[in-house]
């Protein structure tokens, strides 16, 4: 299914499905990836070092690989750090379409492998709540993680890290918090802080 959904993909933040593999794990198919020689985001800047410049360029990289999706009426489903790759250049490649799907109201999210709980926009959790009929990946609910990555690229926090568990983020996102900007937080520039508060707006048309 991921790689009938990338076909034709083609950018240079996007990961390139390069094989399949149908004999190392019995009755798996699994999908090879180019070698990614930093690992995800985190790992990366975990070897490298964090620097403010660094780390707007990577966030900007997200972005542009995000954007290319959506323009393709593609929306990714399931955006977290550890699918946020880095390749030999230090350069993004979003990977693991594991919940990817056409943008189409008519089409549903996959239940299975969920992403990670606190990227997940709220009208994903309760889709009653926003008036759907069930659990549904859009470019909106893509925007929300994308704030959720920012915030943590930028500060290395991971979202609403004073909550204990996955079920409390989940109920804080339910009740339309976010992340709050403290002065710890190296100095988020501005700009970027408009970005993330515009991406973790509780309604999803105004994402």
């Amino acid at each position: 299914r991921e790689i009938a959904l990338v076909r034709g993909i083609s950018h240079r933040h996007v990961c390139q499905i390069i094989g399949v593999d149908r004999e190392s794990f019995a009755g798996l198919t699994c999908v090879v990836l180019p070698w990614m020689s930093y690992g995800n985001v985190l790992q990366y800047i975990a070897k490298v070092g964090w620097f403010a410049q660094d780390a707007i360029r990577l966030i900007y990289q997200v972005a542009s690989g995000l954007g290319y999706l959506h323009g393709k009426s593609l929306v990714h489903g399931d955006l977290h750090v550890g699918n946020i790759l880095v390749d030999a250049a230090r350069d993004i490649r979003l990977a693991d379409f594991g919940l990817a799907n056409f943008s189409d109201s008519s089409v549903s999210c996959s239940s299975a492998q969920p992403g990670a709980t606190r990227c997940m926009a709220p009208e994903i959790f309760d889709p009653a709540r926003f008036k759907l009929s069930r659990a549904q990946h859009t470019p909106a609910s893509d925007m929300y993680s994308f704030g959720q990555v920012s915030w943590q690229i930028y500060t290395g926090k991971m979202p609403f890290p004073d909550m204990n568990n996955n079920y409390q983020a989940m109920l804080a996102i339910l009740d339309g918090k976010s992340q709050q900007r403290s002065l710890s937080d190296r100095d988020i520039p501005n700009t970027l802080w408009d970005v993330m508060q515009a991406c973790w707006r509780f309604e999803p048309p105004r994402r």
